[in-house]
C-alpha cells in the first residue's frame, strides 16, 4: 500500500510505501493512503481525486478514456494481437516440445528425422509428429486470420483455441494433454 503526504492545501508532497516515524507531514498537513486501480494506460487515463481534509484518508481515482482516433485504436488493437499470437505461438511450441520429449526426442524436428528410417516405430511417431504439427500450424494461421478479420474474439489463452487443435497423439493411440500433464 503506498501513501500520499499532503500539505494544509491538499496538495501532494510526497508519495510513499509505507510511513514510518521518519516521514515528515508539514504543519497543517496530513497523510492518505493512494491506492491506483489497474486500468490500461494505452486507452485510459487515471487520475487522483484528492481526499477532503483530515475526513478522509484514501485518495480516489477517475479512469476515463483517453480520445483516441478509430487508426490509432486500431493500432493499439493490433499491436496486441501480435503480441498476443506470438505468446500463443510460445505456449504452443512448449507444449508440442513437451510432448515429444514423452517418447524421448529432443525436438520436434529430432522426431522427423526418423522418417523413412527402418524403424518401423521410430518412422510412425516422425510421421505422427510431422502431421500433427501441421495440422496445429494451419489451424492456428486460420484461427489468427479470422481474429485479425474480426471473425473471431481474441483468445484469451491457450484453453480458448485448444477445442480447435489436433489431438497430440502417438500412433499407438496415445495422447497427450495440451493443457496439464
Amino acid at each position: 500500500m503506498s501513501w500520499v503526504v499532503l500539505n494544509s492545501e491538499g496538495k501532494v508532497v510526497q508519495r510513499v510505501n509505507k510511513l514510518t516515524p521518519q516521514t515528515i507531514v508539514p504543519p497543517g498537513g496530513w497523510c492518505a493512503r493512494y491506492e491506483p486501480p489497474a486500468f490500461d494506460r494505452e486507452t485510459q487515463v487515471c487520475r487522483p481525486v484528492l481526499p477532503v481534509p483530515y475526513l478522509q484518508d484514501l485518495v480516489t481515482f477517475t479512469v476515463t478514456n483517453k480520445s483516441l482516433t478509430p487508426e490509432q485504436m486500431g493500432e493499439i488493437g493490433a499491436r496486441r494481437l501480435v503480441a498476443l499470437s506470438r505468446k500463443l505461438e510460445d505456449v504452443v511450441r512448449a507444449r508440442m516440445a513437451a510432448w515429444v520429449k514423452t517418447r524421448g526426442y529432443d525436438s520436434l524436428v529430432d522426431a522427423c528425422k526418423y522418417i523413412g528410417g527402418t524403424n518401423a516405430t521410430w518412422d510412425a511417431e516422425g510421421r505422427a509428429v510431422r502431421d500433427v504439427a501441421t495440422g496445429v500450424w494451419e489451424t492456428a494461421y486460420v484461427l489468427q486470420a479470422e481474429v485479425f478479420a474480426g471473425q473471431r474474439q481474441p483468445p484469451q489463452g491457450l484453453a480458448d483455441i485448444v477445442p480447435d487443435l489436433p489431438a497430440l497423439a502417438w500412433p499407438d493411440g496415445e495422447v497427450f494433454p495440451w493443457i496439464g500433464g
